[in-house]
């Protein structure tokens, strides 16, 4: 977020080198936890935001709970060597969260057939597998990892 593909931009140009540096910090941060089994994150039914939109952050995180938020933006933090600034986080607890995210989604019949609806905020432990890298004028998205294993860097 520092540095640009924009060739026309002012800011420093990104280079292969740098990418090379963003995928082994995420694989230092995301793949090597727990034994090489990746970093686990526990989603659930609150959310946590951080914004910082002079840093390029703009984070929604759906956990169990604020500390589990917090530790999942601190991780995406670190891949930059940043790190939280306090007055940019906010909880957001639904009031009543079983009432707004069922375990066990409701029923409503579409075209004469009861059909249960999808779960929102499921409850589940999730795996990091892998990291792409967008860029505004690159065709296509850069593979850095897959399936927790770092990817050849097409380098053109």
């Amino acid at each position: 977020m520092d540095k640009t593909d924009d060739s026309n931009s002012s800011m420093e140009k990104l280079t292969w080198n740098d990418i090379r540096q963003l995928q082994q910090k995420i694989y230092q941060i995301f793949v090597l936890p727990n034994g090489g089994d990746g970093f686990v994150w526990k989603k659930g039914k609150e959310i946590v935001n951080y914004n910082d939109n002079n840093a390029g952050y703009q984070n929604n995180i759906v956990c169990r709970d604020q500390e589990e938020g917090r530790r999942v933006i601190e991780a995406l933090l670190a891949v930059q060597n940043k790190t939280l600034d306090e007055t940019k986080l906010r909880p957001g607890k639904p009031y009543n969260a079983a009432l707004a995210y069922p375990t066990i989604p409701p029923t409503q019949t579409v075209l004469g057939k009861q059909k249960r609806m999808p779960r929102r905020r499921p409850i589940a432990d999730v795996r990091f597998t892998r990291a792409v890298l967008l860029l505004q004028f690159y065709p296509g998205p850069i593979s850095l990892i897959d399936n927790r294993q770092l990817t050849v860097l097409p380098e053109d």
